[in-house]
């Protein structure tokens, strides 16, 4: 997938508290991606002296998350 905070800033993604069995939590969170970063995080090696680690891209997004309304009907049958 690829996102772009310029074209398509809306996302969606699974939910990790949704519980199928139970109807009111919604299987989705939602999301307006505001930025992307990309960064070097040093990670030390365990037990290993001071300074000796490795440097390890990482990606992350800085997101603004959407409250979801349950209030409002959706959906086919509403």
């Amino acid at each position: 997938d690829s996102i772009n905070p310029h074209t398509h800033p809306d996302i969606m993604v699974l939910n990790e508290t949704n519980d199928p069995g139970d109807a009111s939590t919604h299987p989705f969170c939602y999301a307006c991606v505001l930025g992307i970063f990309h960064a070097d995080i040093f990670y030390p090696t365990p037990g290993g002296s001071f300074g000796e680690g490795e440097y390890c891209p990482m990606n992350f997004l800085w997101v603004q998350w959407f409250s979801y309304d349950s209030g409002h009907l959706a959906g086919f049958s509403s």
